[in-house]
């Protein structure tokens, strides 16, 4: 179920926080990180249970990741299939590699949809201000870029961004 003007609306809120909190982050010194997650075969969910199962699902998923997070992260959904988080006040780049595994973890226990157990995985990439990018744009750019290194690698993994990663 596709919703391009609730996706662009997500979008953009994601844009202005980032937009926000690198300009903070210029200021403070502090480390600001994007991790996008997407679900693996959430269309099969949707085809095979139906759309209402499949929100259910991304409720479900929604409430994984924000359990998974600091108080201070921020969680957005910005498409179908496809969450962002930003990490504030970064004093560690452990941080994000914990925060990884603990949403790829939580996202990966089994869902209940019309009393069926459903397992469901995800993939995630991740980029760091200013490690990675110099500004919001080029920052999800970095992100979006370990995310479909990710993919390639397979289900339930994510990557942090590094120079030698190349698009997919």
């Amino acid at each position: 179920m596709d919703h391009p003007a609730i996706d662009r609306t997500h979008r953009q809120r994601l844009l202005d926080t980032l937009t926000r909190q690198v300009d903070g982050a210029r200021t403070s010194g502090e480390k600001v990180a994007l991790l996008v997650v997407n679900l693996c075969r959430f269309r099969e969910i949707n085809i095979g249970f139906g759309h209402e199962a499949g929100d259910r699902v991304l409720d479900q998923v929604h409430a994984r990741i924000r359990g998974a997070l600091r108080p201070d992260d921020l969680l957005f959904h910005v498409g179908n299939d496809e969450f962002a988080v930003v990490l504030t006040q970064l004093r560690s780049p452990q941080v994000v590699r914990l925060a990884l595994e603990k949403i790829l973890a939580r996202i990966g226990e089994n869902i209940e949809v019309n009393g069926e157990a459903l397992a469901v995985s995800a993939v995630a990439g991740a980029a760091v201000f200013p490690d990675h990018a110099g500004d919001q744009k080029s920052l999800i750019n970095a992100a979006d870029m370990a995310l479909l290194n990710a993919k390639e690698a397979g289900r339930n993994g994510f990557l942090v961004y590094n120079s030698q990663m190349s698009a997919k």
